[in-house]
């Protein structure tokens, strides 16, 4: 069963940042003002999403387990406490071949 068209989500826009700072500075740039009033104009309506959970997936330049199995298994995986999986060739066998 759909949703009326005036009831329907059409679209997301995502942003990521590193910390408070570079969201501030994103939104206060050109790049963010021009770009949210081309949104506005061709949207009824903009709503914010609820953030029920923020996840990592590289840190400090490193793939995380959730960014490596993703996020359901990284968490069955911690809460079994399955340290196994979090091995290096485990974790390899997950990751595409470096070309380099």
């Amino acid at each position: 069963m759909s949703k009326p068209l005036d009831r329907q989500y059409q679209a997301a826009v995502e942003v990521v940042v590193a910390d408070p700072d570079a969201l501030a500075s994103f939104a206060s740039s050109p790049a963010w003002t021009g770009t949210a009033d081309a949104l506005a104009a061709h949207c009824a309506a903009v709503h914010a999403a609820r953030v029920d959970r923020c996840i990592t997936t590289k840190y400090l330049g490193a793939i995380t387990p959730a960014g490596v199995r993703g996020v359901a298994v990284a968490d069955v995986i911690r809460r079994v406490g399955a340290k196994s999986q979090l091995a290096p060739e485990v974790s390899a066998l997950f990751q595409p071949v470096s070309s380099a």
